[in-house]
């Protein structure tokens, strides 16, 4: 990457007197220098989660969400989608609702409002196994709903089968071997 930058402000900056004298005295054809790590910066280093109480405590969310119960399922296809071949192939991980309701509706306009956070919250994954090993590693207690396997709808062209054979002309009309 940096090779090709270099080479690229050389070629974009070759074309005037003015724009070499730029180009000798910038930044990107000096050599990088050694970077000196900051004493007062640590490293990003997670510490290892023991459980989901030290789970709550490192990342500061509040006791109640810690055990909340997910769902996780792949949602239906959107009423314009058509075929079988376009499923939706992601799995969405679903916060339910706390019990203690949290909700309040306003006065004037009749809006519904939450104080959870989470109760619309959705995380969306590309596998089934993927979103129950979040739910395991965050310690939240899950439920699966498998998708429901859709029957294949055959259609009959029996009703209007008979006038579909042969070309339609308005010089008479058409014979069938039946009818005879």
């Amino acid at each position: 990457m940096f090779a090709f930058t270099k080479q690229f402000t050389r070629k974009l900056f070759s074309r005037n007197r003015y724009n070499q004298k730029l180009l000798e005295h910038s930044a990107v054809t000096k050599p990088a220098e050694k970077a000196v790590p900051d004493p007062m910066v640590e490293p990003d280093v997670q510490p290892p989660v023991d459980s989901v109480d030290s789970l709550g405590v490192i990342s500061g969310v509040p006791e109640r969400h810690l055990k909340r119960r997910v769902k996780i399922y792949r949602p239906p296809r959107t009423a314009t989608q058509q075929g079988r071949g376009s499923k939706y192939a992601v799995w969405k991980l679903e916060f339910e609702k706390l019990e203690e309701g949290d909700r309040w509706t306003n006065p004037l306009m009749g809006w519904t409002s939450t104080g959870d956070p989470l109760s619309q919250t959705a995380v969306y994954f590309p596998d089934r196994d993927s979103a129950i090993e979040y739910a395991k590693r965050y310690g939240l207690s899950y439920i699966v709903f498998e998708p429901e396997e859709e029957e294949e709808h055959i259609r009959s062209f029996n009703a209007y089968g008979k006038s579909m054979v042969h070309q339609w002309n308005h010089s008479g009309v058409p014979k069938y071997e039946d009818e005879e």
